[in-house]
């Protein structure tokens, strides 16, 4: 099994545009001092996508988000 690996910046942006639900989680851990730390994809066998989203507090080490989200379409 390949190992996911982090994504290039332009490739986040078209994840956060495929689900508004994942754009509006993200502008908001950010907006409460979050900085995300990982972005990685992995391909389902029905052509869709799973996408995998980590933030941590910029203060709080211990203090992680995940957000995963299953079914996207990259345009």
């Amino acid at each position: 099994m390949k190992r996911a690996r982090n994504l290039p910046a332009d490739t986040v942006a078209a994840v956060l545009a495929a689900d508004a639900t994942l754009a509006a989680a993200d502008a908001a851990w950010i907006g409460r001092g979050y900085v995300r730390t990982s972005c990685r994809l992995w391909r389902c066998r029905d052509g869709s996508l799973t996408a995998r989203l980590v933030w941590r507090h910029r203060d709080h080490v211990v203090a992680t988000i995940t957000y995963v989200a299953r079914g996207l379409v990259l345009p």
